[in-house]
């Protein structure tokens, strides 16, 4: 497998990653739903979202304007959000439960509210509860309506400054937040995605993360090099983790990312039925969007090894929506878990080889920054000693350039984004241990 760094081509907006990508040919999406798979090829992708910008353009979306997109991972999620940058206009992915409860109409207004969305875009059984909000809604499924005048001259040429993404927390423990992403920021997060295959055809990988989340959102715009990426529904995979990793199998994808938690469900849907299995074709593990438990780690290796997921494969990637990728495990190599003194981490900070005896704390290493990021524990001026416990504060390419409609001032300072999570350097490793409060992830 070869970095993408050193693969990466010359690009700074998502139009010029979607045409050079399309100019390719390889590469495609195939949406998993049940016994049906609707593929969309990259070069049709570029085609469908291509003429639907025109539309919008003619519609009067462009620059300025910001478009909400709330329904489940389909063709249509990808080409509206292609069209939505094409046409210099930003993206605003709104949550999509599978099922449409009572509060979904108030908590998603006040998110469309947040970002400054002017009108939402979805499935129908999602704008019906939006009746009454004071939002323009389509459905992505009709024409383009007539919204206001067209856009001057067309469509205008995209720059890696202009804003691409607005990215909001849920607002249940907080007051919604909504972080900026823009052109730049949305291909270095596809530049360090690293998706080649050691092999020369075309690796395939199979996501099950909702769109509307940057794990899922990221899969869009990583299209520096071919992928044939799998989309397994989320009502599937909820309903059988296992579904996903049996798609692996029969994809012989090269690529399988996800949260720890998941990789719990998943381990334990194979104990009862490994049967038809095969992973000796993975290339890359990847455990993301949250702490790595260890004991799940040492699952893995136990309960997928006999299926022939080879050593070396497994990594963790440590990132957040307003950052970007910020540390990875090394290639060639496992994670590195240590075995702290709990009484001392909880006491002095000190994350400190346990004693005999003493109670630990079993700690999985994030690995090494990305190139280009730097990390700095406690104060970004004053930095922790290493295997001091503090919060994690983070420069780099892909570190946001601010928010939308908040005084969340204390987060951002001279470039350093605060990312609400404590841990501790040692032997140029990022070390989390917990959370300080709620941001983005």
């Amino acid at each position: 497998m070869t970095e993408a760094a050193g693969q990466r081509l010359q690009v700074s907006t998502l139009p010029e990653l979607l045409r050079n990508a399309a100019s390719r040919g390889l590469g495609a999406r195939y949406f998993h739903s049940g016994s049906k798979v609707d593929a969309l090829p990259v070069a049709a992708l570029h085609s469908r979202a291509s003429e639907l910008a025109d539309q919008l353009a003619g519609a009067g979306v462009g620059p300025g304007v910001r478009v909400g997109i709330v329904g489940l991972n389909c063709a249509e999620w990808a080409v509206w959000a292609w069209a939505t940058w094409l046409t210099g206009a930003a993206l605003v992915p709104l949550p999509a439960p599978l099922l449409v409860g009572e509060l979904f109409a108030i908590q998603t207004t006040n998110l469309a509210e947040a970002a400054g969305c002017s009108m939402v875009v979805g499935a129908r059984r999602y704008l019906d509860p939006l009746a009454g909000a004071p939002l323009t809604l389509w459905d992505w499924g009709a024409p383009v309506p007539r919204w206001r005048a067209p856009v001057p001259s067309g469509r205008r040429e995209v720059v890696p400054s202009d804003l691409a993404v607005v990215l909001c927390t849920s607002g249940s423990t907080a007051a919604p937040k909504a972080a900026r992403m823009t052109h730049r920021g949305a291909v270095e997060w596809a530049a360090t995605t690293g998706l080649r295959s050691s092999e020369k055809a075309v690796p395939a990988r199979v996501n099950w993360f909702p769109y509307y989340h940057i794990a899922g959102l990221g899969t869009l715009f990583e299209l520096m090099t071919p992928v044939d990426e799998h989309v397994l529904s989320i009502k599937q995979f909820l309903a059988d983790p296992t579904s996903w990793l049996r798609l692996v199998s029969e994809t012989r994808a090269a690529f399988a990312v996800s949260p720890s938690s998941t990789w719990s469900r998943v381990l334990d849907g194979l104990v009862t039925d490994p049967e038809g299995i095969d992973l000796s074709h993975l290339e890359r593990v990847t455990f993301n969007a949250e702490m790595t438990d260890p004991d799940v780690l040492s699952r893995l290796r136990d309960v997928c090894g006999p299926l022939g997921l080879r050593p070396n494969t497994v990594a963790v990637v440590y990132a957040s929506s307003e950052a970007g990728r910020i540390t990875r495990t090394p290639l060639g190599e496992d994670p590195r878990v240590a075995t702290v003194d709990l009484g001392e981490l909880l006491g002095s900070g000190r994350a400190l080889a346990a004693s005999p005896g003493h109670p630990s704390k079993r700690v999985v290493s994030c690995g090494r920054p990305y190139p280009g990021v730097e990390i700095r524990i406690g104060d970004p001026d004053r930095p922790a000693p290493d295997r001091q416990v503090g919060e994690v504060w983070v420069r780099g390419p892909g570190v946001t350039d601010g928010y939308l409609a908040t005084s969340d001032e204390g987060s951002l300072l001279g470039g350093w984004l605060r990312t609400g999570d404590l841990a501790y350097m040692a032997d140029g490793e990022l070390w989390v241990t917990g959370r300080a409060d709620d941001v983005v992830i």
